[in-house]
């Protein structure tokens, strides 16, 4: 769980790299998420196995 100021594609994207410094270079298999396009963006661009 996080809480973020906006959900901009920077700050999803800050997120994304911050559970990834926490838990290795583990991918997650699955993401759940409301659609929101900023996410869904860096989703395929971070995470694109995800």
């Amino acid at each position: 769980m996080a809480i973020l100021s906006d959900e901009t594609k920077d700050s999803f994207e800050w997120l994304f790299q911050s559970l990834l410094n926490a838990i290795g270079e583990l991918m997650p298999y699955l993401l759940y998420t409301d659609s929101d396009l900023a996410m869904v963006m860096t989703v395929n661009s971070s995470w694109p196995k995800t």
